[in-house]
């Protein structure tokens, strides 16, 4: 198993050489927003991430063939590993409020769901050679209908075919099974662990106001206990990135904890 740095809005071209040396990652993550990588790191493996809802109307869009050909343009494209894009949302048109997606128009059965998940990765494969598709928070509104159930994620994930894999996210995994009122292990117990790329990690929050947990990414303490359990379960060898961004200490700090958790190939 090998560990993965995001090039995230604390990473930049000024710490960038430093902390990738401190880190040692075997792999880059890398994002639209991203610092471009200096030529030093340019020979590191590379994945993509997109944080945008891939069955929103929206994503397939000129902007996003912009993006994508930008990608293509990259001195180090032909290290990026895998493409990994959020499942998400259950409805064509969607707003974000409050970090949530809020449905614009009506829910897709789950039917409709799995033609737009052929249609997207199909067109996806175009531009990527892997995909992953992430699990996404549940949140008790319509946007999160039957995308956030682990039995479709798994049926899903297994009708795409082989180019198509998984990205667990395990602070998502606490946060849907918390809403859900079902226990965390039999959630993820549910997941296609057996076509599992990358694991993320970052500790959700239980929102008082809200009454309901929500996605925080922070210090990684409850996911990396979580991971250790899962670990004997794990088919493949997942890329393993911690999504904390509270400071460079921090992310140090994560991942020390986290080697000294889990033996990696890194």
């Amino acid at each position: 198993m090998s560990i993965g740095l995001p090039i995230s809005h604390i990473v930049t071209l000024n710490n960038m050489v430093d902390i990738v040396h401190q880190i040692n990652p075997m792999v880059l993550q890398y994002r639209e927003r991203g610092e471009p990588l200096p030529a030093v790191l340019q020979h590191k493996m590379c994945t993509f991430h997109d944080s945008r809802p891939m069955l929103s109307e929206d994503f397939r869009t000129q902007q996003t063939d912009k993006l994508f050909e930008w990608i293509l343009k990259l001195p180090w494209y032909q290290h990026i590993r895998e493409y990994s894009v959020n499942l998400a949302p259950a409805c064509k048109q969607v707003k974000v409020r409050d970090a949530q997606y809020v449905c614009d128009s009506p829910i897709m059965a789950p039917d409709e769901l799995m033609e737009e998940l052929i249609n997207t990765t199909c067109w996806l494969t175009e531009f990527f050679n892997t995909i992953s598709l992430e699990n996404t928070n549940y949140y008790p509104m319509p946007a999160y209908t039957t995308i956030c159930d682990p039995e479709f994620i798994s049926h899903a994930i297994r009708e795409l075919g082989p180019k198509v894999f998984f990205t667990l996210d395990i602070g998502h995994a606490i946060v849907s099974a918390g809403n859900l009122k079902m226990g965390i292990l039999e959630y993820i117990g549910k997941l296609p662990l057996e076509r599992c790329s990358e694991i993320h990690l970052g500790d959700p929050v239980y929102d008082n106001n809200w009454g309901y947990w929500r996605d925080a990414h922070a210090f990684p303490t409850t996911t990396i206990s979580i991971l250790r359990e899962l670990w004997d379960k794990l088919y493949y060898e997942p890329l393993v990135i911690i999504e904390h961004y509270e400071s460079l200490d921090a992310i140090e700090r994560a991942y020390r904890m986290l080697r000294n958790t889990i033996t990696f190939d890194n």
